[in-house]
């Protein structure tokens, strides 16, 4: 019998998607995506994985304790396992909700006025961005950012109406922040310019492993806050923040 008692490293995700188990480390800023014949045998040690979405479990010949050996080895040494049992987290996906809605951010009539103190949270919260993605490991600024929203109290102003006006708010003042699209860069300083006004959407990374693909973006329950449910759903989520 093979040891069951294997946990993932704090710094590790994990999902499976398309059929393929695909690993995150957050302290490297790195995927790792099994085939599927070692996918196989690593979920001999972890039978009750649970599935997600319409994620569907193929059924090829059952890998051997050799082959499960290796590919638990390999992880091990990747970093991506807790070195005992009372170390690490469970080896568990992450679960959020389903996006079915999205801001209508492409929409002029949706757009509220802005004032100049919105250019002003705008400008720093890009500027912040920026910096903290050049000088800062992943690992440190997706913590940074988990950190304070936990932190924050039951008497928290969020609300879901106030956020998305502020999430219009700063796609109609993105263009003028001369920098090319990027996943990363424009979901932290969305969330940086939402923090400003005491809101804290979730930072979700996912990913998609044929081919292999990985994207992040923000979201409050089920509504997508700066990109389409249509993209986002080709996605697995492995991450969030």
């Amino acid at each position: 019998m093979m040891p069951s008692a294997y946990r993932l490293a704090n710094d590790a995700y994990v999902c499976l998607a398309e059929d393929l188990l695909v690993f995150s480390d957050i302290r490297h800023d790195r995927y790792s995506c099994l085939n599927r014949s070692n996918t196989q045998a690593a979920l001999r040690v972890f039978p009750y994985f649970p599935k997600q979405g319409n994620t569907r479990l193929s059924e090829p010949p059952a890998a051997d304790h050799e082959q499960t050996r290796l590919v638990l080895r390999a992880l091990a040494h990747k970093g991506l396992l807790a070195d005992g049992e009372k170390d690490g987290k469970p080896f568990a996906p992450v679960r959020i909700p389903v996006p079915t809605r999205s801001l209508p951010v492409d929409k002029p009539s949706s757009v509220p006025r802005s004032h100049p103190g919105h250019w002003a949270s705008y400008l720093k919260a890009s500027l912040k961005a920026s910096a903290k993605l050049r000088l800062q490991s992943l690992g440190r600024t997706v913590r940074g950012v988990e950190h304070r929203r936990l932190r924050r109290t039951n008497s928290s102003s969020q609300d879901h109406d106030t956020l998305c006006e502020l999430a219009a708010i700063f796609h109609h003042l993105r263009p003028y922040y001369v920098r090319d699209y990027l996943c990363r860069f424009d979901s932290l300083a969305l969330i940086e310019f939402l923090a400003g006004y005491c809101q804290f959407p979730d930072w979700i990374f996912g990913v998609r492993s044929q081919p292999f693909g990985a994207h992040c973006w923000v979201q409050e329950n089920d509504w997508v806050l700066n990109d389409s449910v249509e993209y986002v759903s080709q996605f697995t989520p492995i991450m969030i923040f």
